[in-house]
């Protein structure tokens, strides 16, 4: 569906549009990686294949496309969380989990991969909940948003952000997953 909600101001009702699912259905080229063969060239699919990413976002299709294209890179290991709430609590579970066993979270997810704008909880307030209340410095995470701007870089930074980019760039997402995962490693 093209609509993904409705809010009724002053007598009057208003539709609110998905901009993502409307553009992917009229471009649906955007849908694919121009040239995956570069992508593929900078980091080897091996490496790729071992790195666990906890992938947060509200968009069935931007999800869809996402993982397809970090898969044709070698980006396989991906849970998909549909909100910052859901992501928030898998994170929470795996960190209990981990101290019960004696372990660091890294043994679950390598990075989180986050939407800004979500229901429930959004990207900034994950992010933050992830590194205040959590305490998870181990395990960087990246924003990953439509609405990137300077100043929404300055509020990634002040949740303590390791990296900010702007959808539908899945090729920044393989250059920065490469840079602070396979190159930490």
């Amino acid at each position: 569906s093209y609509i993904s909600g409705s809010v009724s101001v002053e007598d009057h009702d208003i539709m609110i549009v998905d901009l993502e699912y409307l553009t992917a259905d009229i471009l649906p080229d955007l849908a694919e990686i121009s040239d995956h063969t570069q992508l593929e060239k900078r980091g080897t699919k091996t490496e790729r294949e071992q790195v666990r990413i906890l992938f947060a976002e509200d968009s069935t299709f931007i999800r869809k496309v996402t993982v397809k294209k970090l898969a044709k890179t070698g980006y396989k290991q991906i849970e998909e969380a549909t909100d910052g709430q859901e992501a928030y609590d898998r994170i929470a579970e795996l960190k209990k989990a981990a101290e019960d066993e004696g372990k660091s979270l890294t043994e679950y997810y390598d990075v989180i991969l986050t939407d800004i704008e979500m229901p429930k909880m959004d990207g900034l307030t994950l992010c933050k909940r992830v590194k205040t209340d959590l305490h998870i410095d181990e395990v960087p995470v990246v924003l990953y948003s439509s609405l990137m701007s300077r100043e929404m870089e300055l509020k990634a930074q002040t949740v303590n952000a390791d990296a900010c980019l702007t959808k539908p760039k899945v090729e920044e997402i393989v250059d920065c997953l490469d840079d602070i995962i396979l190159h930490r490693k």
